[in-house]
C-alpha cells in the first residue's frame, strides 16, 4: 500500500512540474493598442512592423513595471525580403517574472528628432498570471 501511495505522490508531482509549467513562448503581433495575458515565466515576443531604413524605429516610451516584465536584451529585427530598403518586423522580448499588470508603450520615431511627435504610438497592457 505504501508503495502505491509513493507512486501516486510521484505521479502527482510530475504532473504539477510538467503539466503546470508555463508552456511555450507567447507571440504578439502589435498593430494597434492591445491587451495580452501571459503566465509567469513565459517569454513574450512583441512583433511590430517597422522599416529602419527610413530612420524610424520603435522605442519603449515611459516606464513599465520591471518587477513584472523583464526585458531580454536589445530588440531584434527580421527583414521581410532581401530587397534594399525593404521593411520587416522589429522584435522585443520580455520575460514575465511576477504576477501583476503593467503597460508597455511603444513609439515609432526617429531617435534624433526629439521635438517631433512619434509617427505611431501603441500601448500594450500585459497581465501576468
Amino acid at each position: 500500500m505504501k508503495k502505491i501511495i509513493s507512486y501516486v505522490v510521484v505521479a502527482v508531482m510530475l504532473v504539477c512540474i510538467f503539466g503546470c509549467s508555463p508552456g511555450k513562448n507567447v507571440d504578439i503581433d502589435l498593430k494597434g493598442d492591445k491587451m495580452a495575458t501571459v503566465n509567469r515565466e513565459q517569454i513574450l515576443y512583441i512583433n511590430i512592423e517597422a522599416n529602419p531604413t527610413t530612420g524610424y524605429v520603435w522605442q519603449i516610451a515611459g516606464e513599465y513595471n520591471e518587477n513584472i516584465l523583464k526585458s531580454i536584451g536589445k530588440y531584434g529585427y527580421k527583414h521581410n525580403s532581401d530587397r534594399l530598403g525593404a521593411g520587416g518586423v522589429q522584435i522585443f522580448r520580455f520575460e514575465a517574472v511576477k504576477k501583476g499588470q503593467t503597460n508597455l508603450v511603444f513609439e515609432y520615431s526617429r531617435p534624433w528628432e526629439k521635438e517631433e511627435k512619434p509617427a505611431k504610438k501603441y500601448t500594450l497592457r500585459i497581465i501576468v498570471h
